[in-house]
């Protein structure tokens, strides 16, 4: 008997992370502020609702992780990013754009992927 040799997943790093946040939120739509997210007809939901349809920056970063407590490590890390206390807090300021919020993403996943996390 042969064994076969599965292949080892690698973890996930916090690039990959925040790449797919972007993939949740950047479409038209798909971002929503108050709430880590939200179903199709605007009302919140648990982030891992299979009627999520949008989601906060935060949110999406719950949704994309592979556990809450890289995401926890990633949304605590992101609030050095920002003049507020809490990253949530700075994608719910009044005037912040979807546009505004995925480039921030995108910019801190480079950072990351540049140090080779």
């Amino acid at each position: 008997m042969t064994a076969h040799a599965h292949p080892v997943e690698e973890p996930m790093r916090v690039s990959d992370v925040l790449g797919r946040a972007v993939d949740l939120i950047e479409p038209e739509g798909a971002w929503t502020q108050g709430s880590f997210a939200r179903n199709v007809g605007g009302y919140a939901v648990r982030i891992e609702s299979p009627e999520a349809v949008c989601f906060c920056a935060v949110g999406a970063i719950y949704r994309a992780a592979p556990h809450s407590s890289m995401a926890n490590r990633i949304a605590d890390a992101l609030a050095g990013t920002v003049q507020d206390d809490l990253f949530s807090d700075w994608n719910d300021r009044e005037g912040r754009r979807q546009s505004e919020v995925v480039a921030k993403l995108r910019k801190v996943a480079e950072k990351y992927r540049e140090q080779g996390k």
